[in-house]
């Protein structure tokens, strides 16, 4: 078998060789692309440059709910699954924005205090599936004082006044 070689600037280099660095080439260049991809939809998904995004959508998962009996807050949790913006709102003010694209985490505390002269912790969870985690619902539960006030099933937590 013969092998074939070309020659560049007097260096004998084998033809495999050349193809080789050229798949290398192209693997980093569609590497470079996708990443570059993938920084703008995450950018144009951002909740704080896109403000309608704030707004629910299919891959979006949220839970609003009351803290307090004098002192009233009002408590907005959102997880969007695609782009993996997490926000959690106290009466509109932002306490927390994360970006969150790869978690090996089953369950994802978020913990806080809220109120002044009432105040409370506040504990929202996230539970991840173990497979397929990114096409299936991510649960939601929040806790007040240890107490589950709300969860993302839509079914009536029962609490005692």
């Amino acid at each position: 078998m013969e092998q074939i070689h070309v020659t560049a600037n007097g260096i004998s280099v084998s033809l495999a060789v050349w193809i080789v660095a050229a798949f290398v080439v192209l693997f980093v260049f569609v590497c470079l692309v996708a990443i570059l991809i993938s920084v703008r939809i995450v950018r144009a998904r951002d909740p704080m440059r896109n403000p309608s995004m704030l707004e629910s959508n299919e891959s979006s998962h949220a839970l609003n709910f009351a803290v307090g009996r004098d002192e009233k807050h009002i408590v907005n949790f959102k997880f969007d699954q695609v782009a993996g913006w997490t926000t959690i709102t106290v009466d509109g003010v932002l306490i927390l924005k994360e970006l969150s694209l790869v978690s090996f985490e089953l369950m994802k505390p978020y913990q806080f205090w809220v109120g002044q002269h009432e105040v409370h912790a506040v504990r929202i969870e996230r539970h991840r599936p173990l497979f397929l985690a990114f096409a299936r619902p991510q649960p939601l539960k929040a806790f007040v004082d240890g107490i589950l006030i709300a969860d993302s099933s839509g079914i009536p937590i029962e609490t005692s006044d």
